[in-house]
């Protein structure tokens, strides 16, 4: 079993925190400004790219143990 290569693991990571950021901006302009529609576009964006950089680590880890 090797180690993940680390710029897929770095490239995964910053995608996940990046969706994070923008999921709880969805939420902000949802609840504090009362753009809901937008707010609602905004958070599904920001899901979508953070299981995205989930997805990519845990691929990354999978495809290390049968390497």
């Amino acid at each position: 079993m090797k180690t993940p290569e680390a710029s897929k693991v770095s490239k995964s990571i910053f995608t996940f925190v990046i969706g994070f950021i923008i999921l709880f901006v969805g939420i902000g302009l949802n609840k504090i400004f009362g753009l809901v529609d937008f707010g609602v576009i905004i958070t599904f964006f920001g899901f979508f790219v953070c299981v995205s950089g989930l997805l990519i680590y845990t691929f990354a880890v999978i495809k290390s143990w049968f390497s």
